[in-house]
């Protein structure tokens, strides 16, 4: 009972005793360093390289430098079947979102911002890396993009569908990494994401 009541006493006796401790500094300077500290330490692994406004918020992709971004367009405009064009067409803004995606997520909650236009939405976790090519990366920059070598293996395995595979490499390390990747056209005529591959 005695120490219930004293542990519920004690945040009204510091809240008492922060003028006077706020003059001197030293307890309320240390009590503020151990909670930051212990903020710090209990933020998920694995969620990327902090942001250049920092203080804490972690990124979940990387920066595309204006060459990458012209090299991934003309990746995603390169030459295949008239059949497969026509729908690489339609679905061109999404494709784009997916391959930039794919060249700069850091971690798996980066793919969370397509969960408007996946069949099945799902939230990933910061702490997972695997649909991450960035994240499976050992020597590159985690700030940065991979470069799009190219889009490649495009097939339809039906009529509203469409697979292919992202080819990355890192500029720094020569890392490379590759993803595949399937889009469906509902009833409605609109493309959605139903597989986003493992990293490999």
């Amino acid at each position: 009972m005695m120490s219930r009541i004293s542990i519920s006493l004690a945040p009204l006796l510091l809240a008492a005793a922060a003028p006077a401790l706020a003059q001197s500094g030293g307890v309320l300077g240390g009590v503020n360093k151990f909670l930051q500290g212990l903020n710090n330490a209990t933020s998920p692994r694995g969620a990327g390289s902090m942001s250049s406004a920092g203080r804490g918020a972690p990124m979940a992709i990387a920066r595309q430098s204006a060459e990458q971004k012209a090299a991934m367009a003309q990746a995603i405009r390169s030459p295949v079947q008239e059949q497969i064009a026509a729908d690489r067409e339609e679905a061109e803004s999404l494709i784009a979102e997916i391959v930039t995606t794919s060249a700069c997520a850091i971690n798996d909650s980066a793919w969370n911002h397509l969960n408007r236009s996946r069949e099945t939405p799902r939230t990933l976790a910061s702490y997972s890396t695997g649909v991450s090519p960035v994240g499976q990366t050992q020597f590159h920059q985690k700030d940065q993009c991979l470069d799009v070598l190219r889009i490649t293996n495009w097939s339809k395995p039906a009529r509203n569908a469409l697979t292919f595979e992202v080819q990355l490499m890192s500029a720094q390390s020569d890392e490379a990494k590759r993803q595949a990747f399937t889009l469906v056209r509902d009833n409605g005529g609109q493309w959605l994401v139903r597989a986003i591959g493992w990293v490999q």
